[in-house]
């Protein structure tokens, strides 16, 4: 499966518009594996660390539903008029469990990196 198809299987039972969210294998010059971006225009983005590239779909999946759960949170963080701060707090905890829940994935996945 492609990481663009992955990607919108997973969104798709989210609030996103799926459409505006743009997914993409980048080089990190750290050890990160993932990272969501909400952009000023109103669009987003998650990028996936290219050293997953051509591997298994099962810790990519993971680190998607991560960084979706990061994109959820900071957009209901906007429309409550909050500032998105990109930390594991309550809200993004439950997301993504329940992310991970739906996608028959462990939610241990959702615990703080911090």
């Amino acid at each position: 499966m492609t990481l663009t198809a992955l990607f919108m299987t997973l969104c798709a039972v989210t609030s996103l518009d799926c459409e505006k969210v743009n997914v993409e294998y980048v080089e990190f010059s750290d050890a990160r594996l993932g990272a969501a971006t909400l952009y000023t225009s109103g669009n987003s983005a998650i990028f996936i660390s290219k050293t997953l590239e051509g591997g298994r779909n099962a810790p990519i999946k993971k680190i998607m539903i991560h960084e979706l759960s990061h994109l959820v949170t900071y957009r209901n963080a906007l429309a409550r008029g909050d500032n998105p701060i990109g930390k594991h707090n309550t809200e993004y905890k439950k997301v993504c469990r329940t992310l991970a829940k739906i996608n028959g994935l462990s939610t241990k996945l959702c615990k703080s990196h911090e």
